[in-house]
């Protein structure tokens, strides 16, 4: 939960948003 949580943080300020996403879809489907 931690990881989703950097990732989400890591995009919003990367502005990155579709990338964060897609990388949630993907943790969440592995």
């Amino acid at each position: 939960m931690e990881k989703l949580k950097n990732i989400l943080i890591t995009g919003a300020a990367g502005g990155f948003g579709t990338v964060t996403i897609e990388a949630l879809l993907k943790e969440g489907i592995q």
